[in-house]
């Protein structure tokens, strides 16, 4: 209730409307290792460990991730461990990353995996694939 002592402060400002939505990802129908056994079906040639990720982590936003992937080939270039471009990519396209540290260690902790060449390839995908591009809240 912290919001109605700053309400005179901050125009337009209104009651708090997080409890019941629906964040992004989060419409999984069911619980994550429910929706973790969901994606090893679609998609049998990611790992136990891969779909346990991508459902505590992008949850329902895993298919724009894998999309029509057949093969782990399909998702692109292989960092290291089980992080490939095609989650790269959309951490990129959807969330905003621009630095390796941030993709590695704030948003999906592969940063334990990698070594330093590996997370040098990493920085070097997202400088070349982002460079200075706009940041717009409609991606």
């Amino acid at each position: 209730m912290r919001w109605k002592k700053l309400a005179p402060y901050y125009k337009g400002i209104g009651p708090a409307w997080t409890k019941g939505a629906v964040l992004p990802g989060g419409d999984i129908d069911g619980n994550r290792d429910d929706y973790a056994a969901k994606l090893r079906r679609r998609y049998p040639f990611i790992s136990e460990s891969m779909a346990r990720h991508f459902a505590r982590t992008y949850g329902s936003n895993s298919e724009v991730i894998l999309r029509d992937a057949k093969d782990l080939t399909d998702l692109g270039e292989h960092f290291g461990h089980e992080f490939y471009e095609a989650e790269l990519r959309y951490l990129a396209d959807h969330e905003w990353v621009r630095r390796a540290d941030d993709a590695l260690w704030r948003r999906t902790k592969e940063g334990m995996w990698l070594n330093a060449e590996q997370v040098s390839r990493v920085a070097q995908w997202l400088a070349q694939h982002t460079g200075k591009r706009e940041l717009s809240l409609a991606s």
